[in-house]
């Protein structure tokens, strides 16, 4: 009797070491979750619509945030944002992206694409790809985008 209360005594003091041991976190553990939770950064916009043209009441807009290695001229995507079936324009969107994803030597751009429902080709693009600051203290403004129509290939 007395070995198995001093088999439960033992057991015990075991258990709250365990429990003490792995409920302790370091300093590095908690800097390197702070880090990845301030690594996003936001960019916002509007996104205005033709007047002249008809809106119809099933789309996607898409908004992408493209990179563009000036050396080697390829382009990677950072971020993409989908608004399902608006209701009016203006449209406003944030794009949140990874900073630690941001290079410096490349070109940043967002470029709008509206697609009517059940089709992958965009029937209204943004005028062109409008190049965003992600460095600095201009990097947390806001942009305007504008929208045509996409010239189809007969």
């Amino acid at each position: 009797m007395k070995n198995v209360f001093l088999n439960l005594v033992k057991l015990l003091i075991l258990c709250i070491s365990c429990i003490g041991i792995f409920s302790c976190a370091s300093p590095s553990q908690t800097t390197s979750s702070s880090a990845q939770t301030n690594s996003f950064q936001v960019i916002t916009g509007t996104i205005h619509y033709p007047n002249t043209i008809y809106f119809p009441s099933k789309i996607r807009i898409e908004i992408t945030l493209s990179s563009l290695d000036n050396a080697t001229m390829t382009e990677k995507t950072l971020a993409v944002q989908n608004i399902r079936n608006p209701q009016k324009f203006p449209v406003n969107f944030t794009l949140r992206y990874d900073e630690r994803e941001i290079v410096s030597s490349e070109t940043h751009h967002i470029y709008v694409e509206i697609f009517q429902e059940n089709t992958d080709t965009p029937y209204l693009t943004s005028i062109r790809k409008y190049p965003v600051n992600l460095f600095g203290p201009a990097s947390s403004g806001s942009i305007q985008i504008d929208l045509v129509t996409v010239a189809t290939v007969p």
